[in-house]
């Protein structure tokens, strides 16, 4: 059972992303 590079790095990118964006809504959360 091999893995798909491909999906293995879009599926690390997007959670990368969606990390920085939940980062960032925290870091202006109480500037609200």
């Amino acid at each position: 059972m091999e893995a798909d590079p491909v999906m293995d790095v879009s599926s690390a990118a997007k959670l990368y992303k969606v990390g920085q964006l939940i980062g960032v809504l925290h870091a202006t959360a109480p500037l609200r």
